[in-house]
Order: C-alpha cells, then structure tokens, then sequence
C-alpha cells in the first residue's frame, strides 16, 4: 500500500489545514514589508532637466532636398554637442560653483560632499537628449530650489560647452532646453514599493505555505483516503464515521456477505469488538440465529477461554454467555485450534445463520487462522491512529483478499478527504 495522491485529495487537505498556508502568508507579508523599509532610500524629491539639439531642419531650413554632405555635417555636430554637454568637465565645472553651499547644506566634509553631489547628480544621453537629474534628501522647500538651481545650471553650462565647440549651434535655438522640474516624491515611491514587496512576500509565503501542506500530506502516514488501503481490504468503503461506527454501516455489510456465515471483523481492540456487536444485533433483527466469538480483551479484566473450551468438547450451552439474546464465546489463544477442530466450526456454521467474529492485530498470527475459517472478512479503521504502515501489516496477516468485502473508518478528521466512494484505476493490459 502507499499513499494515494490526487488534486483533488491535496486542494481538499490544503483548505482543512489552511492554517499553515495562512501563517506562512502572513509571515511572507511581515517579510516584504520589512524588505520593504529596510532597502528604501531616506526620503528625498527628484528633479530633472534636459538639453536637446534640435533637428536637421533647424540647421537648413525646409528644404525639398538635403544633400549628404549636409546630412553628415548634422550629425558630426550632434554627436560632437552631445559629448561636450555631457563631459565630466561640464559636471566639474557645476561643482565647483555649489561646493561651499553644497559642503554648508549636507554638513559633510570636503570629500564626502563632493562624493555625496556626484552620487545625487545624475546625466544620461539618450538620442538627442541630454537629460539631468539631481536628487536631494526631502527637508522642505531650501533643498529643493537648490535642486532646480543645480539642475539650470548645468544645462546653462552644457550649452555653454557646445556652444564653445560649434559657434553655429548658437544660432535659430539650435539648442533646446527645458528647465528642472520635479520628477517624483520618494514617499509615492515608498509607497509602490511598499505595496510590491508586500505582494511578493504574500505570494511567496502562499507557496511555501502550499509547499508545507504538501510535504505534512506526504508526511502523514494515516489513511486520510480510502485508496491508502483498498487493494488489501477490499474494493469499497462500508462506510465512515466522525465518531465511533454506528449501525448505518450494517446493511451494507449485510449484503456483502451474500451466502457467507461466518464474518471475521478485525482492526483495533475497541473498533472490531463494537462494529461486531452492531452487525450482530442487526443480523438477529433480519430474522437469523447469530453468535458471536470475541477474541478482544474484556474491559472489565480477561475473560474465560470459552472458545477453547468449546472446541474441546464441552457444550455451547454451558460455554456460551449472553449479550442479551446473542450467545457469546469468549477466545484467547484457544484461536490456535480453530482449524485443529474444523468439525467443531462447521457445526457452527450449520446450527447459526451469522457467526461473527471480532478480532484485534496483535502481530501473532491469529488474524491469519481465523481469516482461513472466516467467509468474509471486514476491517474496521481508526482514522485518527490507525496508521497506513499497521494496515499494511494487519492485511499482510489475513492474507485474505478474495474474502475482504471491505473497510469501516471511524473517527475521521480533518486529514481524511477520501470521501466516501473508492474507484479502483483501470490497469492497460
């Protein structure tokens, strides 16, 4: 037997434990929040400006038809404007005019501010277009004409530089410039970046949550479907139960049973012996003489081999206790001599219209010898304990797997999602 998986089984899992999956979302969401907070730059406004030189036309006007030699010459003057406007010497330069305010502002030392003024100034050439920025710690409006000072300057400067290189650029506002304006507010940065690192971190926590469920599934060894033990106890589930079996499960043993006598019910020492007492009751009500054989330990201290008595000769009668209207023999190690005595169990079987037997796993081969004088055999399941590995271990004993009719679980949890119908797969010959 092994655990049986399906999407359906882990979805319907997932959701009973969904407490996991919840905490590890949380957790995820105080870890992305915290990421969040902890890689956020300090608070600080963006502005931004650029320099552009303009199109071919500035430079000859509308004209149906412009030479190479024209075409080239444009652009050896692009190319040469743009260098210039962006050049370290344009940067040095603009430094040099706000080192004293900059060094008063920051209260930095000469070496950290200009590091600090480098890192807050930003150039970047794209096409056409020299565009600067220049970023400042948020401290009121002091800080940020001081951001749009830098930023005019420089490209007052950068024009300055390709004018130098190319007297023509001038002429007719070959140059255009557009003055700092402010780009973005960290805080509505913060804020995205809040949002995104949260979802990451739920997202996150979700799967490893899921990932969790999905190792405990594979992890607990309990039957929680009833394809973890049908192909040792029979094709169908009898029937489950939240609590301890009740005689809902009778009928459909009952008709299981077909021309059998004698039932072997077998599983833990408090499951056989109350699903046996049930089915025996329920077959004395159909109209049939019933007697039941309980190799479980009595809860009130070990009861007189009765069995064993009777198989050696003496009388039902005198054997025989009563549950009500149902003669009872009490076993012990006298199962041993069931199938010594087989006459003794055919006279049984003649004189009785149900036998039921209930017997417990004890590991010593006693489910082997009574499954051998058992018609049927049925297996009662506590969900709750009972483990994958112990019914392996009972259904190795009986050995019995053309006379199982099937498994009775009770006291099923939140881990059992087997439902209550077993469909075996079909096997390609």
């Amino acid at each position: 037997m092994k655990k049986e998986f399906s999407f359906r089984s882990f979805v319907l899992y997932a959701l009973r434990y969904w407490l996991i999956t919840a905490v590890c979302a949380v957790i995820g969401l105080g870890a992305g929040l915290t990421y969040g907070l902890l890689t956020k730059r300090q608070e600080g406004t963006v502005f931004d400006g650029s320099i552009a030189v303009c199109g071919i036309s500035a430079f000859y006007g509308e004209i149906a038809d412009i030479t190479d030699s024209q075409v080239e010459l444009y652009n050896n003057v692009e190319e040469r404007a743009l260098a210039d406007m962006s050049s370290q010497q344009v940067r040095t330069a603009l430094y040099a005019d706000y080192k004293s305010e900059w060094e008063t502002l920051t209260r930095k030392s000469s070496n950290e501010a200009r590091t600090a003024f480098f890192e807050a100034l930003t150039v970047q050439q794209q096409s056409s277009y020299v565009y600067v920025a220049f970023r400042q710690v948020k401290d009121g409006e002091k800080e940020s004409a001081f951001s749009i000072r830098v930023i005019n300057s420089y490209l007052e400067k950068a024009r300055g530089s390709a004018v130098s290189g190319n007297p023509m650029l001038a002429e007719n506002n070959r140059l255009l410039i557009r003055s700092a304006t402010q780009v973005f507010d960290d805080d509505a940065e913060l804020s995205r970046g809040l949002v995104m690192s949260s979802a990451v971190g739920v997202l996150i926590g979700i799967l490893l949550g899921l990932a969790a469920v999905l190792i405990l599934y594979f992890a607990d060894r309990r039957v929680t479907a009833y394809g973890d033990i049908a192909a040792g106890t029979g094709k169908k589930l009898l029937g489950v139960s939240n609590g301890a079996v009740t005689n809902k499960v009778c009928p459909r043993i009952d008709c299981e049973m077909g021309d059998g006598k004698v039932l072997l019910i077998c599983g833990d020492e408090e499951g056989s012996r109350r699903l046996a007492d049930l089915y025996a009751e329920y077959a004395q009500c159909s109209g049939r003489s019933v007697l039941r054989i309980d190799f479980t330990r009595s809860e009130g201290g070990e009861a007189t081999d009765t069995f064993g008595a009777f198989l050696r000769g003496e009388s039902l009668e005198t054997c025989a206790t009563h549950t009500g209207e149902i003669p009872l023999l009490h076993g012990e190690q006298s199962w041993a001599m069931a199938l010594t005595y087989s006459d003794k169990i055919r006279a049984l079987k003649e004189k009785f219209g149900r036998v039921v037997v209930s017997a417990p796993f004890r590991d010593d081969g006693s489910l082997g010898v009574l499954a051998k004088i058992g018609d049927k055999v049925a297996y009662v399941v506590h969900q709750k304990n009972m483990r994958i590995s112990d019914m392996l271990r009972i259904t190795q004993e009986t050995q019995c797997e053309e006379k199982a009719i099937g498994a009775v679980l009770e006291y099923v949890g939140k881990g059992y999602v087997g439902g209550s119908v077993y469909v075996p797969e079909e096997i390609e010959e």
